[in-house]
């Protein structure tokens, strides 16, 4: 079971300045630019995996899916290419809200892998409330993951760090943890992810959330005839044939695809470092929102997404000059760590996060990964995922 439980708790007050909001992501070195080409119709046909998973989705809908789903959300849409992305959190959802805010006008094509992911999710959505109306765009794509792994995905990103502990946390441990301190059901920081698990699969109508939702209950993807079906697990060479397929030059896609792993990660540990802060800021009590628990989070989440080195140690005194209300004394400690002990290839930062992964499971009850291939069925079948609880270690 992974429990994460970190010293100083109970110490060091948290910063009560009034944060800094610093535009991290000026540099100029992600330069967006999109190209649109028309394909001929020989050119425009669905690569043979795309084809593959469609005809699982249609064969499986057939055999499980019985009920006529009425509730779509809303989609974004890129009109030229007649385009639309159902957004799953959880399932690279950030990088397809720039990807979208990339095929705008020019100012959008500059800016939008530089803004921090708080931002991207704004962007307007357009709501096609019908499934006739949905089935009438052409190109419609949506991203899949593998249940396991999105819900722990979910947990660190929305449970582990602050953004939810008011919300989420006290009630977490209110019903799920025997003889709660009064701190943690005053602070609801400290939920394990067991306990997680365990809110997110009981049968009750306010524990849930569109951040571990079923993709079928987001997406409706037996009503909507999604063409494209791309799987976060072989997210890189997906993208390309997607690319490649809905007709945008290759030649021009973007400067970010291309950023080396040093640079993909410095980016991902500011965007993710200033997002935590903006959510952390001014947050009350105090007590339970201390500068010094969030910089121990971040250090362990950076840890799990394979950012930083395993064998590198929290060390408070690395912190003594960062504060929340200047987020790029924060960040560049950070980064400074990173460059002190990098995970250089691409297999180390899959084998690191992998190793998380499993620890994170590998002492959840059996009686718990039953709810959850219960609750994400049709997740696992439609989209061809293993749901053996004795191999999810495997993924």
């Amino acid at each position: 079971m992974l429990v994460f439980l970190f010293p100083y708790l109970s110490t060091l007050a948290a910063n009560s300045d009034e944060i800094r909001l610093l535009d991290y992501f000026n540099s100029g070195n992600i330069l967006v630019r999109w190209d649109v080409m028309i394909l001929s119709n020989s050119e425009n046909l669905f690569g043979s995996e795309f084809q593959q998973r469609n005809k699982l989705l249609e064969e499986t809908c057939k055999k499980y899916y019985f009920e006529d789903v009425k509730y779509v959300r809303p989609l974004f849409m890129y009109h030229p290419l007649n385009l639309s992305y159902c957004k799953v959190p959880k399932v690279a959802s950030s990088y397809w809200m720039r990807f979208f805010s990339a095929l705008g006008d020019t100012t959008s094509r500059i800016n939008a892998f530089d803004q921090i992911r708080f931002k991207v999710h704004r962007m307007h959505l357009v709501n096609v409330s019908q499934t006739s109306k949905f089935n009438n765009i052409k190109n419609k794509l949506i991203v899949t993951r593998n249940p396991f792994t999105r819900l722990f995905s979910a947990y660190v990103d929305k449970i582990f760090l602050s953004e939810n502990w008011q919300r989420y946390g006290r009630l977490i441990i209110k019903d799920y943890r025997d003889r709660a301190s009064s701190y943690s059901l005053k602070c609801g920081n400290d939920v394990q992810f067991h306990e997680f698990l365990q809110f997110v699969t009981a049968k009750r109508n306010d524990n849930s959330n569109r951040h571990w939702n079923p993709i079928t209950v987001l997406c409706n993807p037996c009503d909507i005839k999604y063409n494209f079906i791309i799987k976060l697990e072989s997210f890189a060479k997906d993208r390309d044939n997607f690319i490649q397929q809905i007709g945008i030059k290759r030649d021009n896609i973007l400067k970010y695809n291309n950023l080396s792993h040093k640079d993909y990660t410095i980016h991902a540990i500011r965007d993710l470092a200033a997002t935590s802060i903006l959510h952390f800021r001014n947050k009350s009590p105090k007590v339970c929102y201390k500068d010094i628990i969030l910089f121990s989070r971040l250090f362990s989440a950076f840890q799990i997404q394979g950012y930083i080195h395993r064998e590198a140690v929290f060390n408070i005194e690395d912190f003594s000059d960062a504060r929340i209300s200047d987020p790029e004394s924060v960040i560049s400690v950070y980064i400074k760590i990173y460059n002190n002990n990098p995970l250089t290839s691409r297999k180390e930062w899959k084998d690191q996060r992998k190793m998380y992964f499993v620890k994170a499971y590998q002492n959840i009850t059996f009686e718990i990964l039953k709810k959850i291939q219960n609750m994400y069925y049709l997740d696992f079948k439609l989209f061809d995922y293993n749901l053996e609880p004795e191999r999810i270690d495997n993924l």
